[in-house]
């Protein structure tokens, strides 16, 4: 290292030799701390956290050692495959001849692993291989690359679901073709289902929009998925133009026969809302509760016209029907199909639902004569 220039020059060979000895041993200390993948994983979050101890609120690093540190970790961190496993993954890390591993998501998490085999570039085999199966599900692990139809652990529950899903069926049965194409034009996939199997194209043709029917068609939606109720976009469509447009491409009516459908609406609910269905979808019945502290509007209705009770009686997910029910949720809404929450449970066949609703509503129903 010395003959190398390696070391900043000093004035007499004394003083360039215990700068090198002290580098050393400062080196030696290092390397013999005993640390674990706990230990790891909390001091990565520090460096996540700007420095700052997520657990206990303490400071111990400034931002300047901060930026330092994470930087050295991304430019050389992996040894000298640093280059490649920045190409690769896009994230700094910092892996040891032991195995240990530790990769940090600047203000998101850091992750650490111990496993001893390693590769030709000498790192964790495992550490490396823990890293790519979260990348597949996730788009935080990449600092580089974001996958908007990956989860994302920095937002909310359904969040992704949110921002793909539900604003492509929202734009398609408003009409907003600018929206379905910046959707599309970010890679989502134009055949994504709600939690009624209901598709963009589904939506577009019952709100009676040629242009968004065009544009999903020409760019390779599928004319004839089935929703819920086994009904494709044609059962939907009322406008001639339509109708016309998706039997020329091969559009069929699907076998449901429930083809009663007014023309969808731009959905109104908020986030929350939206939330609120997906939950009652899920049977995460915790969400349900939380989103009720929340103050949600129980009986806020998406772009068909389906609540979550409407949905949690489809699904039959007798817990989060009794909770909606309990705390309002309106018995007699109807859909845009006209139907009721009863008669979602009884066309899917859910006998526990079924059962617990006819019995609710004939106690509504008879008076009570205890005094």
């Amino acid at each position: 290292m010395l003959a190398k220039n390696a070391y900043p020059k000093k004035d007499s060979h004394e003083a360039q030799k215990k700068l090198a000895d002290d580098g050393l041993d400062f080196y030696f200390v290092a390397s013999s701390l005993l640390v674990n993948v706990e230990g790891i994983a909390r001091f990565g979050a520090m460096l996540a956290n700007g420095g700052i101890n997520p657990s206990t609120g303490e400071k111990c690093i400034g931002p300047e050692t901060v930026k330092a540190t994470v930087t050295i970790m991304q430019t050389c961190g992996m040894h000298d495959s640093a280059g490649k496993f920045t190409k690769q993954h896009g994230v700094p890390a910092k892996s040891s001849q032991s195995g240990a591993f530790m990769t940090v998501i600047p203000g998101t998490c850091a992750i650490s692993s111990f496993s001893p085999p390693l590769n030709a570039d000498s790192n964790p085999i495992r550490g490396i291989a823990l890293l790519q199966r979260l990348s597949k599900v996730y788009s935080n692990f990449n600092l580089f690359h974001k996958d908007s139809q990956m989860l994302d652990l920095t937002k909310k529950h359904y969040q992704t679901i949110l921002s793909t899903v539900n604003q492509l069926n929202t734009a398609a049965s408003s009409g907003d073709v600018e929206t379905v194409h910046r959707l599309h034009v970010q890679g989502l996939d134009l055949n994504k289902t709600d939690y009624d199997g209901r598709t963009a194209l589904h939506l577009s043709a019952a709100g009676g929009h040629f242009f968004v029917v065009t544009y999903l068609v020409s760019n390779g939606a599928n004319v004839n998925p089935l929703d819920r109720w086994k009904a494709t976009p044609l059962d939907d469509a009322s406008d001639p133009k339509i109708v016309e447009y998706l039997t020329k491409h091969g559009g069929i009516k699907g076998a449901g026969g429930q083809v009663n459908h007014k023309n969808s609406q731009k959905s109104i609910v908020n986030d929350n809302q939206v939330r609120l269905l997906y939950a009652a979808y899920f049977n995460h019945f915790q969400n349900v509760q939380s989103l009720n502290v929340l103050g949600w509007k129980v009986n806020a209705t998406d772009y068909d016209g389906r609540t979550a009770l409407s949905i949690a009686a489809s699904e039959g997910h007798l817990e989060c029907v009794k909770y909606l029910v309990l705390h309002g949720a309106k018995l007699d809404h109807k859909d845009y199909r006209n139907n009721t929450a009863l008669d979602d449970a009884r066309r899917e066949g859910r006998k526990d639902v079924v059962a617990w609703l006819e019995d609710y509503i004939q106690k509504q129903k008879t008076p009570d004569t205890h005094h």
